[in-house]
């Protein structure tokens, strides 16, 4: 297995062109989304222009998918913080990173992220709907109500890491914040999130990148491994790969971080599952999004429990890296 990460260094770190396709990706998504706010597009009409303009790209050794699905939007129903039964969307863009090794998933990670489009081009200030933020941030049982939830009852989606829920904030220069719930929710003033106060928390924050996934019993010894024989890393607060971005102040991070495998919530480590309700819906995005025809895999058998439905409306983001290319 020390291959895998072997591989994934040489790639990540020794590869120039993957350096250059992920600024070509950055340089070609700025020209997007400015355009697209020249245009007055909302966030729906911004997202599916992504897709358009990510879709069968490369990084590197490492292919982008991005699919817009059109159906029922995914909706949850549950208590929000004053106890009161509400409905919420869960998100309009799931993104999900693979790595694979002879057709098996070696390690996956995906994230719901809810695009926001800012409210004033001289402000640069987004209004946070906090029923939703509570459900992204904390995900409490729920019933389904549509979409890839059906009418299910009683789901309850793990986020042992606390990287599942994030924002994607559009402002007019044709950029984007990504920010973990956790983020938004410290530093959100009476229901608003500005971008002085997030570059604030960046400049102050050094440790962006936490490392739970270090200390999961399924990766502890590869990962040391590839620390003290790929890196030489004294500090292991900030990982460059194979770690957590909470905070990505712009596109450029973003991309770096997503195709550095540093977004979402993990749920397969070293081809074993170790979140099977969250690989299980990372599936039917996939399948119900149509990419999963692009990427040959093994399906990993799991405890999956229940029954999704492929009906669902939104946007659905794969970047895979296959380290036999």
């Amino acid at each position: 297995m020390h291959y895998f990460y072997d591989a994934l260094v040489k790639e990540l770190f020794y590869n120039p062109n993957f350096r250059l396709d992920q600024n070509d990706i950055v340089l070609n998504t700025y020209n997007i989304l400015s355009g697209s706010y020249k245009n007055n597009d909302n966030e729906i009409k911004m997202v599916e222009k992504l897709c358009s303009c990510l879709h069968n790209k490369k990084c590197g050794k490492a292919k982008l998918y991005a699919v817009k699905v059109h159906g029922n939007r995914s909706k949850a129903e549950f208590y929000n913080a004053t106890n009161k039964l509400v409905k919420k969307e869960l998100a309009d863009m799931v993104v999900i990173s693979l790595v694979t090794f002879k057709n098996q998933i070696i390690l996956e990670k995906i994230a719901f992220i809810q695009n926001k489009k800012e409210n004033s081009k001289d402000i640069k200030k987004w209004s946070i709907d906090q029923d939703q933020l509570f459900l992204l941030n904390n995900f409490p049982t729920f019933n389904g109500v549509s979409g890839i939830f059906g009418k299910q009852k009683n789901i309850a989606l793990p986020n042992i890491f606390g990287q599942l829920g994030c924002y994607g904030l559009f402002h007019s220069d044709g950029d984007m914040v990504f920010a973990n719930t956790k983020i938004i929710n410290a530093l959100q003033n009476t229901n608003v999130i500005s971008l002085n106060n997030l570059r604030n928390e960046s400049a102050k924050n050094n440790t962006l990148y936490n490392t739970d996934l270090l200390f999961t019993p399924e990766c502890r010894e590869d990962i040391f491994y590839f620390l003290k024989y790929n890196l030489m890393y004294p500090n292991l607060i900030k990982l460059p790969i194979l770690g957590n971005c909470e905070l990505a102040l712009n596109l450029y991070q973003f991309i770096r971080n997503w195709t550095q495998l540093n977004i979402g919530e993990t749920t397969i480590v070293r081809g074993k599952v170790i979140n099977s309700i969250l690989s299980g819906l990372a599936d039917y995005f996939m399948k119900g999004s149509g990419i999963s025809n692009f990427i040959k895999y093994l399906k990993i058998e799991n405890e999956e429990t229940y029954d999704w439905n492929s009906d669902f409306d939104g946007a659905v983001f794969v970047l895979h890296h296959n380290i036999e290319d």
